[in-house]
């Protein structure tokens, strides 16, 4: 995507703790990481491209429908230094599980934007897919268990130190807006 970052950058309590997650797997088992610190022109960029695939997906849809679609799925482009979206702040990650260097199938891909995503879904459905279950469930705990939270509607993305971290942990957020990613 133009203007994303040429590697995943990310706090540097978010790293400790991916550490702590790739000691507590299996041997065998590492971290695929999609996307960490997020320049804003880069949020806009995808909240575009998610928009447009929704409005091509349910032509005729209202603003204010679309607006509760994205709602779920990303975080609205702005430059909020009291509310900033999860990845500016550099204490968001979307990953997966590999095994043996292969990113394991995890029921739907990154960035999906349906209810399969939904960390749980398989958990409250019985299609078949137990291993895709446990492979939710063993991320889901790992990452847990280093102090991360999950943002139920995406299985891949984890919080540790922002705004959705500190509201699930009944906190204060560490970390607000990164002004080196402004754009």
């Amino acid at each position: 995507m133009d203007g994303a970052l040429d590697r995943c950058w990310v706090r540097q309590g978010v790293w400790e703790r991916l550490r702590r997650v790739l000691a507590m797997l299996p041997k065998r088992y590492s971290l695929l990481i999609f996307d960490g610190l997020r320049p804003l022109r880069v949020q806009r960029a995808i909240y575009d491209q998610f928009k447009a695939v929704i409005q091509e997906e349910r032509p005729g849809i209202s603003v204010a429908e679309l607006e509760l679609i994205l709602e779920d799925y990303v975080a609205r482009p702005v430059k909020r230094l009291d509310r900033p979206a999860p990845h500016t702040t550099g204490g968001a990650v979307d990953l997966t599980l590999c095994l043996d260097g292969t990113p394991m199938d995890m029921g739907t891909g990154f960035d999906n934007l349906t209810s399969q995503a939904h960390t749980d879904w398989f958990e409250r459905t019985d299609g078949g897919r137990e291993t895709v279950r446990d492979q939710r469930r063993l991320l889901f705990h790992v990452m847990e268990a280093a102090g991360f939270v999950n943002y139920g509607c995406e299985w891949w993305h984890y919080s540790y130190g922002d705004r959705q971290w500190a509201r699930q942990k009944k906190g204060v957020p560490i970390y607000g807006f990164c002004p080196e990613c402004d754009g």
